[in-house]
C-alpha cells in the first residue's frame, strides 16, 4: 500500500507541474508576426522541403510535391488531409518544415493538428515555437496541445519505468 501511496503522490506532483507548465507557456503566447524571409533563405527552404519530399515513399510522394508546390490555401489543406493518413516520421518532418513557412492560418492549424496527433520528442520545438509565438490563437493553441501531448508521452514513459522498477 505505501509504494502504490508514492506512486499516487508522484503521478499528482507530475500532473501538476505539467498544468503549471502549461499555464506558463500559455502566458508567454506572442502576437508577433513572422518576419518575411530573404530570397537566399528561401532557396534553402525549397532545397530542405525537397529533401524532406525525396525521403517518403513513393506513392506519398507526389502528393507532398503537390502540397509543396501549392499556393491556395485550400489546395493545401486538401493534400495535407490525403497525406494524413500516414504517421510516417518523414510526413512529420515536412509538416515541421511546412508550418515554419506557412502563411495562412488555417494550413498552420492543419498542420499542428497532425503534429499534435502523432506526438514525437522531436517535435516539440517547433510546437513550443508555434505556440509562442504563433499570430493566430487558434493555432497557438493547438500547438500549445501539441507540447502538452508531448509532455504526457514522456511522463507516461517516466512512470511506466518507475512502475517496473518498484
Amino acid at each position: 500500500l505505501g509504494v502504490k501511496m508514492k506512486n499516487i503522490r508522484l503521478i499528482t506532483l507530475l500532473l501538476a507541474a505539467l498544468f503549471l507548465l502549461n499555464l506558463a507557456i500559455d502566458g508567454r503566447v506572442s502576437s508577433s508576426k513572422p518576419t518575411e524571409p530573404q530570397s537566399g533563405i528561401k532557396r534553402q527552404v525549397a532545397g530542405r522541403l525537397q529533401n524532406r519530399v525525396n525521403v517518403l515513399p513513393d506513392k506519398l510522394r507526389s502528393t507532398a510535391e503537390s502540397l509543396v508546390s501549392s499556393k491556395i490555401p485550400d489546395e493545401k489543406r486538401r493534400l495535407i488531409e490525403v497525406l494524413d493518413d500516414s504517421s510516417l516520421d518523414s510526413v512529420g518532418d515536412l509538416f515541421v518544415d511546412l508550418l515554419a513557412h506557412e502563411p495562412v492560418a488555417a494550413v498552420r492549424l492543419d498542420l499542428v493538428n497532425y503534429l499534435t496527433r502523432n506526438p514525437r520528442p522531436v517535435l516539440r520545438p517547433a510546437l513550443d515555437r508555434a505556440a509562442k509565438s504563433d499570430p493566430d490563437p487558434d493555432v497557438a493553441v493547438a500547438a500549445l496541445e501539441g507540447v502538452r501531448a508531448i509532455e504526457v508521452q514522456e511522463l507516461r514513459g517516466v512512470l511506466k519505468q518507475r512502475l517496473e522498477q518498484s
